[in-house]
This record gives structure tokens, C-alpha cells and sequence, in this order.
């Protein structure tokens, strides 16, 4: 018998309850399968919500979407296009439904393009590995399909009725006892499911792929001994805006005010408040397991499926493809004007005639709302909120690095009108650091934004006096202009920074604006007498790199020999050229969302990330490295230093204009 997760009394007591054909599937594939097979049911996996995931060590993963449609009311239109879907439409007024094979096969890309980067580099060796750890199927419950062209799918198997749900689990059970007699036997294919699925991953080789999967697969519940036993003092402003209230509002608060710990216990009294899911946004990929950590310093008892954290444009991919829907701007969104995208977007969301196929929040919570258009905030409260919710944004205007737009008053134009709630204390900085962030407002920023009167805390530099002295007196600010200066002399440099400061390397963060300067940064270790420095990174490091080049490379040979890319004249040859690029810068952006996805703090290693992507973070020690032309962005070098708690180290490699400024106002400076 399958082992079904959470126990099928668990399931029959859900809100919104299962339907008759997701709980008869689920009861068949327990009642049928051998013990070797995990059933899981609505498995919340960051926004998805697949129906039913079928996983065993021997035959891999099954993804079931399951419909409990009469298909006599509905006609299905096939693309014209080959490698496009078809519409499922409803016969009496042609609404267009969505298309659960869309929806399934959604899935399983997300499961290799967002939550594992081994399994995508893996991919890349062998790209039969996505067709053979994952297959889907979409399940119809109520009927055989007798009626008109029957549905096919390349890529998903389609089960109708009862009947091919059987020959279903006959063909799993099957292959379970195929491979069970090869292990017998010892003769297993190396680039078998069973061996990937035995695969060891993780920095230290210490987690199985099958493991991992079942950890992301299972219900996770936060108790309130999982909280931090030493509660946060929050000061009045603060506290205030703690508990969950009904209506809109907008929260201002400076670098290290302490935003998104309020963020995070209003989060929890959400819940408490509703008992319903809560959705936290945010514009950074890695900001959501920030505030995941922040979250789960509450202690409080939750499951974590009531919190939806996510990065804006994610949760709308999302949304679309759980309705079914496919919303073709996705696919082309790093070519289109943002006015477009938006326009388009706000169109396909009014062409769905049924509305109560969006799903709705009491709650909706955005961090870093300065990295957001005005026009997002519309499209969440018109489309996304129930009405009289809750819809509160927290923003910094001086960490507006994507130049959104400012209103007269200098801040942050969102669609909420009146007066910022303000958080004008710093509790992240030190006294150095803090200063050095007001001078820059003051020298960089005064004609753009309202520059803060001074991020300096004299309170809170008294209270670590009294308590830390040892560790406020090494606390310092070090700066170094050197146009020549080696990726190899910075990494030494901070290598021996952090023995003479004794700071423990998780405690330390390298950023930039730049990937293409962490991943020279990172080589640097190899040639170091540091080669077992190990990097908690959200790029790829120069072996994956390479790995993703020889893969586009074995695609671009493939082309030219089945004639898609001819490669015989200069005009060819620099077609080729232009299309191996963009395919690498594809791979790449791919493979650098995955790794901002998995992105957290405490891991023991030294954190290599650009600036925009630790935005929001914060570290005891930050080491800035400034390349010519970052300038061009100063609230990125401002977010850059007000990172970090303690220590601050700038290598400026160039950047004259910057140079000015930190020779002036950094007493130590090389």
C-alpha cells in the first residue's frame, strides 16, 4: 500500500474539501501501489499546487493534474501551430477554460528551471534527464472521451476515466518490479532513473535526489519552539505596525529601520487574523527566503503553505499557469517595453470571464516596493485582493536602483494616496557606517530624493558599548582605489582581513554590480592558498560555465547538421555566432534563478552575490567591489554599503566620481 501524504482523513477534512475525482485517485493509488510509492496530495511547492505527486526511488516522479469535467460540455481546439497547445473551450458561451496539460507540464518545468541547480546542470550533460525524472499525466475523471478527436499530447499521458487510470498503475508497478529484479541482479543502466534518483547532491554530497524531493514535497509546519526563543524589541512606531489591520497602507523606512522584521510579524498576524494564505511580494528572487527567515523567527504555530512568498513577476506567471492559461508576453518579457507588458497583462486578466478562477488574498504584503511600477500595485489590488483586504507596502526610496518613478514629495509613487508611515531609526548599522551612509544621501542624492536626517543610532551604539565593547572596537571602514588592483589581491586581502578581525567567513558577503566580477573574483580561490573557501553564490562559478557552454555547443553542431543553422558565409557564420550567444545568455539567466531561489544565509560559507540580488540582506561584514562606471548607479553603491552590520572593506577598481566622495569622508583609505 502507498504511503499518502497528509493521510487521506486529513485530506477528506481539506477547505476547499477534494473533488470526487482527486480523492478517488488518491485512494486507488493507495490502495494499488506497493509501499516503495509516496502519494502527496496538493503539495505546496512556492505558489504551485499540483493535485496529486506520484514519487518512488525506482520510477521516479509522476505529476497528475485531475479534472472532474463532463467532457460532453466542452470541445477542444487544437493550435495551429505543432509545438503550441490547444484550448479546452466550454461549449454554451466559448470560454476559454485553460489547459490542464499546459498546467501539469508547467510544473514540471519549474521543478528543474527554479528549485535545484544540480538537477538543471545534470540536465545539461544528459538532456534525456528531464523526460526520464519527471513525467506527467492529466487524469478526467468522470467519463471515457468518445466524442469528436480524441486528445493527444507528446508530453503528457492522457488517462480517461477509470478504465486507463488501472493500465495506468499496471505500467508503475511494472517498471517498479523491472528495476526491483535488475537491482537483484546488480545491473542497473548508469544514466537510469533509479541512479538519478539515488544521486547524491548538496555541497557536501550528503542528500540524495529522492530525499530533497520529498522534503519539498511534504506538508511543513512551523511550531512555536521553532521561533527565536529571545523575542525582538520592537519600539513604539514599530509595534504599532505589527498587527494585521484591514485597508491600505504605505510604510517609508530608511536602510536597516527594521522593515522587513515588521513585514514579517504582521505576516503572522495576518494568518492569525484570517486563518487564510498570506502573500508576501517582492521584486528580488532572493529577498522571499529572507523573509521566510525573518517568518520563522515568530513563534507562533503555522503551516508554511499559509504564507505565499514570492517575487512579483513569478506569482503572475504563476497564477496563469494554475488557472490553466498562458499569457504569450512570459516568453518575450526581456524584449517588450514595461508600458506593453503591463497593458497586455492588465487586458488578459479582464478577458477572464470568470473571475472566481483568480484566486484572492485577505492579505497582501509587499517588501521592497520601491523596486515596483505604480501599475503593479494596481494590477495586485484590482485583481488579486478581496475586497476591503489588507494591502500594505514597505519601500526605501534611496534603494530605488531601477529608477522608478518619484512623485513631488521625492518618494516612491505607488496607488495609495496620503502621508508615509515612517521608520527613521537605523538598528542595522554601526556608528561609522551610518554616517558615511548620511554623507552619501547628502553628497549623491539630495537633489533626487529627502535625504534622512541622520541613520546614526546613539542608543543603540551606547547599549553595544556596554554590552560588546571588544567587538565595537573592531569594527571599521576600509577603502582602497586602485585601478590595477587583481580579483587575486581582493580576494587575499579579505582573506586576511578576516583572520586579523577573527570574523567567521559566513559572516561575510563579496558584492558587486556586476556578475561577470564575481565569477573572476571567484577563480581567484583556485590560485589562492585558500582552494577550500567554499561560496554560498547566487551566479554560476566558472566550471558550470563551461558546462553550459559545451551544451549549447552540442545544440549549435545539432542545428547545423539537421540544416536549422547554416554556417558557410560571414553572414551565416556571425548568425551562428548571434544565436549561440543568446542561447548562453538564456542558460544563464535560467540557471542564475535557480540559485537565487535556494539562496540563504547561515550555510558556514562566504556569500558572493551581486548587489541587486542582496538587496534587502544584511551581514556583519561586506566587501564592495567597485568596477569604472558604477557611478552610473549610485542607489546601487548606497544599497551596497548600507549592507552591511559592522565592517565594510571597498575595493574601487576605477570609478573616479565615486573615488571623490570616499576619499573625503573614509579616514582610512589606500
Amino acid at each position: 500500500m502507498a504511503i499518502v501524504y497528509p493521510d487521506i482523513n486529513t485530506i477528506k477534512k481539506m477547505k476547499p474539501q477534494p473533488t470526487e475525482g482527486e480523492l478517488y485517485l488518491v485512494e486507488t493509488l493507495q490502495r494499488e501501489l506497493p509501499d516503495a510509492f509516496n502519494v502527496y496530495f496538493q503539495p505546496f511547492i512556492e505558489g504551485d499546487k499540483p493535485d496529486v505527486i506520484l514519487m518512488s526511488r525506482e520510477t521516479g516522479i509522476t505529476i497528475i493534474e485531475v479534472k472532474d469535467w463532463d467532457l460532453r460540455s466542452y470541445r477542444y481546439k487544437k493550435s495551429a501551430k505543432e509545438n503550441e497547445y490547444g484550448e479546452f473551450i466550454l461549449s454554451y458561451n466559448n470560454q476559454i477554460v485553460g489547459n490542464p496539460i499546459r498546467q501539469v507540464e508547467n510544473y514540471k518545468h519549474r521543478i528543474f528551471n527554479l528549485y535545484i541547480p544540480e538537477v538543471f546542470i545534470e540536465n545539461e550533460k544528459d538532456r534525456n534527464l528531464f523526460g526520464k525524472l519527471v513525467k506527467t499525466a492529466v487524469y478526467f475523471h468522470k467519463r471515457n472521451y468518445t466524442s469528436g478527436d480524441r486528445i493527444h499530447s507528446k508530453y503528457s499521458r492522457i488517462l480517461f476515466g477509470k478504465d486507463e487510470l488501472f493500465k495506468f498503475i499496471d505500467d508503475e508497478i511494472i517498471y517498479y518490479k523491472r528495476i526491483e529484479n535488475r537491482k537483484i541482479r546488480n545491473y542497473i543502466y548508469e544514466n537510469s532513473v533509479y541512479n538519478y534518483m539515488n544521486m547524491n547532491i548538496g555541497r557536501n554530497r550528503e542528500t540524495d535526489l529522492y530525499t530533497l524531493f520529498h522534503t519539498m514535497f511534504l506538508p511543513a509546519y512551523h511550531r512555536v519552539e521553532d521561533g527565536k526563543e529571545d523575542e525582538i524589541k520592537f519600539n513604539d512606531k514599530q509595534y504599532a505596525l505589527i498587527e494585521s489591520v484591514p485597508g491600505d497602507k504605505k510604510i517609508r523606512g530608511v536602510a536597516g529601520s527594521g522593515k522587513t522584521l515588521v513585514l514579517a510579524r504582521r505576516a503572522v498576524s495576518a494568518f492569525k487574523r484570517t486563518n487564510e494564505q498570506v502573500l508576501v511580494l517582492t521584486y528580488n528572487i532572493t529577498m522571499k527566503n529572507y523573509i521566510k527567515d525573518r517568518i520563522s523567527e515568530v513563534r507562533e504555530n503555522f503551516p508554511w503553505s499559509k504564507f505565499y512568498i514570492s517575487n512579483y513577476h513569478l506569482f503572475i506567471t504563476k497564477s496563469f499557469h494554475n488557472m490553466g492559461l498562458e499569457f504569450p508576453y512570459f516568453n518575450k518579457s526581456e524584449g517588450i517595453d514595461d508600458d506593453e507588458f503591463d497593458k497586455e497583462l492588465r487586458l488578459k486578466l479582464e478577458e477572464i470571464k470568470d473571475k472566481s478562477k483568480i484566486k484572492k488574498y485577505k492579505t497582501i504584503l509587499i517588501d521592497e516596493g520601491q523596486d515596483f511600477r505604480k501599475e503593479w500595485f494596481g494590477i495586485l489590488k484590482d485583481f488579486f485582493l478581496e475586497e476591503g483586504g489588507e494591502f500594505v507596502i514597505f519601500a526605501d526610496e534611496k534603494q530605488n536602483m531601477y529608477s522608478r518613478e518619484v512623485d513631488k514629495d521625492k518618494k516612491i509613487v505607488t496607488n495609495i494616496p496620503g502621508r508615509w508611515t515612517e521608520l527613521n531609526i537605523s538598528y542595522r548599522m554601526d556608528g561609522k557606517i551610518s554616517h558615511l551612509a548620511s554623507d552619501y544621501q547628502k553628497y549623491f542624492m539630495a537633489d533626487k530624493y529627502e535625504v534622512d536626517e541622520d541613520l546614526y543610532n546613539e542608543e543603540k551604539e551606547k547599549q553595544e558599548q556596554m554590552e560588546f565593547n571588544a567587538v565595537v572596537d573592531k569594527r571599521d571602514i576600509k577603502y582602497i582605489f586602485n585601478n590595477n588592483i587583481s580579483y587575486k589581491d581582493i580576494f587575499n586581502e579579505i582573506m586576511e582581513y578576516s583572520k586579523e578581525k577573527t570574523i567567521h567567513r559566513n559572516n561575510i558577503a563579496v558584492i558587486s554590480s556586476k556578475v561577470e566580477v564575481l565569477r573572476n573574483f571567484m577563480n581567484e580561490r583556485e590560485k589562492s592558498d585558500y582552494k577550500a573557501i567554499r561560496f554560498a553564490r547566487m551566479s554560476e562559478n566558472k566550471e558550470e560555465y563551461e558546462e553550459i557552454e559545451k551544451a549549447i555547443e552540442r545544440d549549435i553542431i545539432k542545428k547545423i547538421k539537421e540544416n536549422k543553422l547554416k554556417n558557410n558565409t560571414k553572414e551565416e557564420k556571425e548568425e551562428v555566432e548571434e544565436t549561440r550567444k543568446k542561447l548562453i545568455e538564456n542558460k544563464l539567466r535560467t540557471f542564475r534563478k535557480i540559485k537565487k531561489n535556494v539562496f540563504f544565509m547561515d550555510r558556514g560559507m562566504m556569500k558572493v552575490s551581486t548587489i541587486h540580488s542582496f538587496k534587502g540582506w544584511e551581514i556583519e561584514t561586506v566587501a564592495l567591489i567597485i568596477e569604472d562606471g558604477d557611478s552610473n548607479n549610485l542607489e546601487a553603491i548606497y544599497t551596497g554599503i548600507t549592507r552591511s552590520k559592522n565592517n565594510l572593506l571597498i575595493f574601487n577598481r576605477g570609478d573616479k566620481k565615486l573615488d571623490e566622495f570616499f576619499r573625503v569622508n573614509i579616514k582610512e583609505s589606500i
